[in-house]
Parts: C-alpha cells; sequence; structure tokens
C-alpha cells in the first residue's frame, strides 16, 4: 500500500504543478520586451517595447522564467531582468516587471509591471498592473493605473485608474471604475460602488454604502447610510 500511496501523491503534486503553470500561460502574451530601434521615428539607439515573441531566447528579451530574491541587492537573475512565471523572494524581491506568481515572505516590488498573482507577507508595490490579483498582509500599492482586484489587511492604494475590486480597512483611487470595500473608501473621481463605514468621493458617478457618504457630484453632498449619483 505504501508504493501505491507515494504514486498518488506523486501524482496529485504533478497535477497541481501542472494546473499552476498551465494557469499562468497568459503571462506569456503579456510579456513586453527591449529591444532597439534606429528608424527616423526615434533617436538612434532609443529603446522601444514591444511584445515578445513565443519562443525568443531569453538573453534577448532579457527574461528570467525563475527568479530568487533575498533582497534586491541580492537575487538571481539582477533587477534589470524581466521574470516570467515564478519569482521567490526570500525577503523582498524587485525586479522591472514580473509575469505569472509571486511571492513574498515581506513584499514584492516590480518598478515597472506585476501582471498575474502577487502575494506579499507585508506588501505588494508596483509601477501599473493590467491584470492582477494582489494580497498583502499590510498594503498593496500601484504608482499607475491597476486593472484587477488588491486585497490588503490595511490598505490598498491606486494612484492612477483602478478597474476592478479594492478590499482593506482603506482604500484610495485617484479614478475608480469597479467597487471598493472597506472601512475607509475614498476617491477623486469614478463610477462604482462604494462599500464603508465612510466613502468619500469629490465625483462618483454611483453609489455609496455606509455610516457616512460624501458625494460632493451629488445633489446632497453628505447623507447616511446611503447616497447615490448618476
Amino acid at each position: 500500500m505504501k508504493p501505491m500511496t507515494s504514486v498518488m501523491t506523486w501524482m496529485r503534486s504533478a497535477a497541481l504543478l501542472g494546473a499552476i503553470m498551465a494557469s499562468l500561460t497568459f503571462a506569456l502574451a503579456e510579456v513586453e520586451v527591449r529591444t532597439y530601434d534606429n528608424s527616423e521615428s526615434v533617436a538612434p539607439g532609443q529603446v522601444k517595447f514591444r511584445k515578445a515573441e513565443v519562443g525568443e531566447p531569453s538573453p534577448y528579451v532579457n527574461t528570467a522564467p525563475l527568479a530568487i530574491s533575498i533582497v534586491p541587492m541580492l537575487e538571481a537573475p539582477s533587477e534589470t531582468w524581466d521574470v516570467v512565471v515564478l519569482r521567490l523572494n526570500l525577503f523582498v524581491g524587485n525586479h522591472r516587471a514580473v509575469y505569472g506568481l509571486d511571492l513574498g515572505v515581506l513584499g514584492n516590488f516590480a518598478d515597472y509591471k506585476m501582471n498575474g498573482l502577487g502575494i506579499g507577507g507585508l506588501f505588494n508595490s508596483v509601477g501599473e498592473s493590467d491584470s492582477a490579483l494582489h494580497i498583502a498582509g499590510i498594503f498593496n500599492f500601484a504608482a499607475f493605473d491597476f486593472n484587477g482586484c488588491q486585497i490588503s489587511g490595511v490598505c490598498s492604494i491606486t494612484e492612477g485608474t483602478h478597474c476592478g475590486v479594492q478590499i482593506g480597512l482603506g482604500n484610495y483611487a485617484g479614478n475608480l471604475v469597479g467597487v471598493q470595500i472597506g472601512g475607509f473608501n475614498s476617491i477623486e473621481k469614478g463610477t462604482g460602488v462604494q462599500i464603508g463605514l465612510f466613502n468619500s468621493a469629490d465625483c462618483l458617478a454611483g453609489l455609496q454604502l455606509g455610516l457616512i457618504n460624501i458625494n460632493h457630484s451629488s445633489s446632497v453632498s453628505c447623507l447616511p447610510i446611503l447616497n447615490f449619483a448618476f
């Protein structure tokens, strides 16, 4: 029975690994790689970006399928590379872009972009995300736009446009297209729904549900329980 049990355990592990790898293949279509363009439309040697072709050798596109980081100064490959499929950060990792699964004991940095599933013990911090689910113990931060879902133990912040869902004790988006759920929700403008104890918006086309709801574009800017403007 023990050999059979071992075989079944191995098969289940292989199936799980296969499912994870299959779920991350979408990332290959989103990889943007550096190339040099000397055409008349750009200055000689200017760095440009384009979609990677499947099967291109990784030294050319400067990507790696796996990265392991202790801290940003101690990681392989270096922070100038893009990571496709999996990054493991024993403490904190920082690369230009990550596409796929990003796991950090303390946190995850991506200067340019992080698409896929990012799980940080304390935080995820990115430039932007096209399609992502980011889960962190304390905060998720996007310096520009974020498409997808941020789930944080304390706060979720998107400085640009957030298309999707933000969940945390406090949530902020410069422009919201979607839903905020938390104790304190704040946006500059947007379209969607805010659900929380305190909701604030300079201009929201949508619905607020909470103890105090402030929407300066509503006919009544401050209401308890329910406020809306369309």
